[in-house]
């Protein structure tokens, strides 16, 4: 079995119908359908019962128990090669299926592959997300980099690092987990449109508060992975081309480590540390944004190379400023 699709419900009868053909009339067959009813109250257990594909694996929770353990009780069941996700209110257009798998088979350091997908509902437009694997790791550091329903994984490169969906993200659980996905293979999307993505007023992703504080901890989690990781020939060069001290980013590494593992509780010594890592316009900017200047300074300067950035030192100064407690998220 070439693919095993998994696609929660829970209430979703208004447009399951819509969904579930969708993926049934899709040009590449070889799949199975997990659909996990995840203790809905609504019709949507028997919408999925009227459907006599034997392709189709009804799971039945009787209570809720979320979109996190929805997904992960799916990912276990899998059986396919790879992984497509599907939500219950969106469509797949017909080559969908073909057109990833194919992409998959050519590109075996690609863990994941998303696409661009179209808005339907009460929102129109095309979105088009980050194709090469630089720009989608560095897209992350800010935002998810994938719309989570046009996703295909490949289900090894989850058992083989015992990768999963986290409860300790709601709202941005595909996030983080696009996050660990990123740190051991390449994420990808195609840049035709292959998803009609629903937009209502009980999308999921318009619940902003928790979310939001989610989304920040994720951010964290990218950097506290990323200083794990030897700076890739992209950043190597970089820095090299611009003459920026290697004294600079290490002293600003150090820093944030040691930030992040809760190792220093005195103000930073900022004769050694600061001056080293921060300059004083990127203050500026950070204690007017916040984080999200922060993200701004490094990605706009060090990945898209424009100014003379000091990397790392930028976050170490602002987790340090705003307290450790703050920015993980730890109550």
């Amino acid at each position: 079995m070439k693919i095993s699709v998994i696609m929660p419900v829970y209430n979703g009868e208004l447009y399951l119908r819509e969904a579930i053909e969708s993926i049934l009339g899709q040009t590449y067959t070889d799949f199975e359908f997990i659909i996990i009813n995840d203790g809905s109250t609504d019709t949507s257990g028997s919408i999925i019962d009227s459907y006599k594909d034997s392709r189709i694996k009804h799971i039945k929770n009787e209570r809720n128990a979320g979109l996190v353990s929805a997904l992960n009780v799916g990912i276990d069941l899998a059986q396919g090669e790879y992984i497509a996700r599907m939500d219950a209110d969106d469509i797949s257009l017909p080559e969908r299926f073909a057109k990833q798998v194919a992409f998959m088979n050519q590109h075996t350091e690609v863990g994941v592959c998303g696409t661009a997908y179209q808005y339907i509902g009460n929102r129109s437009g095309t979105i088009t997300l980050p194709e090469s694997f630089e720009k989608s790791f560095t897209f992350l550091s800010s935002n998810s980099c994938l719309a989570h329903p046009t996703v295909m994984i490949r289900r090894a490169v989850l058992e083989q690092h015992s990768i999963r969906y986290e409860n300790d993200y709601p709202y941005a659980e595909d996030y983080a987990f696009w996050i660990r996905i990123g740190q051991v293979a390449h994420l990808t999307s195609l840049s035709e449109p292959l998803l009609s993505y629903r937009w209502h007023s009980a999308n999921i992703s318009q619940s902003t508060n928790r979310q939001s504080q989610s989304r920040a901890r994720a951010r964290i989690l990218w950097y506290e992975l990323a200083l794990k990781c030897p700076l890739s020939d992209l950043q190597a060069n970089y820095l090299e081309k611009k003459k920026l001290s290697w004294e600079v980013f290490k002293a600003g590494k150090k820093l944030i480590k040691s930030i992040l593992s809760a190792k220093i509780t005195l103000p930073v010594d900022y004769d050694y540390y600061g001056k080293l890592a921060v300059t004083e316009w990127e203050l500026e900017i950070i204690d007017h944004f916040g984080l999200r200047g922060v993200i701004a300074c490094l990605i706009d300067l060090v990945f898209r190379k424009k100014g003379t950035p000091t990397a790392i030192g930028l976050i170490a100064y602002y987790i340090h400023r705003f307290g450790v407690s703050l920015a993980l998220g730890i109550k």
